[in-house]
């Protein structure tokens, strides 16, 4: 069997994430519960609809993919940061764990689709109520994870908890990039590392950050470590004239993706 990776847990009392280091310059958006029904086995929840056409991540990738045209490399970084961002403030200040984090679940929203929008809260995890007054310390076991998308702590039968939103995050951005699915393997040094190497002329410092650290990283770690990632992936879009050529993409995106699915 593969080697265990020794996963040393710091105090996450060193790493907290106040409301504070959130940036607010920009307006999200999630979606609201109006409705919930507790059955003896089961429960249904309602919410309201992401965004009105109902396009996710993978609906674009195939809709690009039909076009013969690549999702441009700056589009990926501009939907990732928001997708950090999303989950920086969903996880600091909702203190909830999505669990279901993955690309059908990022529905593009806003003006031009210039957000994404996560929904399908039906696994979610208050870790207000899950805690001991700490959300930031909780851990869960066993592996929660849809098909293929085990983080490396459920796959080494490890204790997680913000693990699994952050590899939801790095496949979700992956599929951006590559156009298709995130694989991952154990190294020798008991890393994991996706299976498919990044092209030498795509943005490796701030792609090896997705897909190196944060899929390595243990759930203290994550809150600080992504939004430091958000942060490199903000500062590299405000670089020159990075953000208008973004609405220009996104322009051009809009008429190819249907108004509904």
């Amino acid at each position: 069997g593969s080697s265990k990776r020794s996963r040393k847990r710091r105090s996450s009392s060193g790493s907290s994430s106040g409301d504070s280091a959130i940036a607010t310059n920009a307006p999200l958006s999630f979606p609201k519960a109006f409705s919930y029904v507790q059955f003896d086995n089961g429960a249904l929840l309602g919410m309201s609809a992401g965004s009105s056409s109902g396009i996710n991540i993978l609906d674009m990738v195939n809709v690009y993919k039909l076009k013969k045209e690549p999702i441009p490399e700056l589009i990926a970084i501009h939907y990732t940061s928001r997708m950090l961002l999303h989950l920086e403030t969903l996880h600091c200040i909702g203190k909830i764990l999505h669990n279901d984090v993955k690309p059908d679940n990022w529905v593009v929203s806003g003006k031009n689709g210039v957000d994404v929008t996560l929904v399908d809260f039906g696994r979610s995890v208050d870790l207000s109520k899950a805690g001991k007054g700490n959300h930031l310390s909780v851990l869960f076991t066993g592996n929660e994870a849809a098909q293929d998308m085990a983080c490396p702590a459920m796959r080494n039968e490890e204790p997680w908890c913000f693990e699994t939103d952050a590899y939801g995050v790095s496949a979700s951005s992956f599929l951006l990039l590559y156009g298709f699915h995130l694989d991952i393997v154990e190294t020798a040094d008991s890393k994991w590392t996706p299976t498919k190497k990044l092209r030498r002329y795509w943005e490796a410092s701030l792609w090896t950050r997705i897909f190196q650290d944060l899929i390595n990283a243990t759930s203290d770690e994550i809150p600080a470590l992504m939004r430091a990632i958000r942060k490199e992936f903000d500062e590299y879009l405000d670089e020159g004239n990075r953000r208008s050529h973004v609405q220009a993409l996104l322009a051009h995106q809009q008429t190819l993706l249907p108004t509904s699915k």
